[in-house]
C-alpha cells in the first residue's frame, strides 16, 4: 500500500469538503465513506487497517483544527458581544447624564423666569 496515495486521498476529500456547500456536505461525507469501504474491500486486512489509520489520523487532525478554529471564533464573538454591551451601557449612561443636565437647565431657567415674572 502506498501511504502517500492514502494521504493524498484524504487531503483531496478535506479540500473538496471545505469547498462544498453546507447543504451538500452530508451527501459528500456519505459518498466518501462509501468510497473508503470500496477501497478497503480491495485490500488485505492489514492493508485496510493501515489505510484507515492513516486516513483517520489526517481527518481527525483536520477536525481538531476546525474545532480549535471554531473555539477561537466563538471567543472572539463573545469578546465582541461583551464590548458591544459595554458600549451600549456607556451610551445609556451618557444619555441619562445629558437628560439630567437638560432637566437641570430647564429647572434653573424655569426658576429664574418665575422669579423675574413674580418680582414684577
Amino acid at each position: 500500500m502506498n501511504a502517500e496515495l492514502v494521504k493524498q486521498f484524504a487531503y483531496n476529500y478535506i479540500e473538496l469538503f471545505n469547498k462544498t456547500e453546507p447543504e451538500q456536505q452530508e451527501k459528500l461525507e456519505k459518498d466518501h465513506c462509501a468510497a473508503v469501504d470500496k477501497i478497503k474491500a480491495t485490500m488485505s486486512r492489514d492493508d485496510a487497517k493501515e489505510f484507515m489509520a492513516i486516513h483517520d489520523e489526517i481527518i481527525n487532525d483536520h477536525v481538531a483544527r476546525l474545532h480549535a478554529q471554531a473555539d477561537m471564533y466563538t471567543s472572539k464573538a463573545e469578546a465582541i458581544e461583551a464590548d458591544t454591551r459595554r458600549i451600549e451601557l456607556e451610551t445609556e449612561n451618557k444619555e441619562r447624564e445629558i437628560l439630567r443636565i437638560f432637566i437641570s437647565i430647564a429647572v434653573v431657567v424655569t426658576i429664574i423666569t418665575s422669579v423675574i415674572y413674580f418680582n414684577k
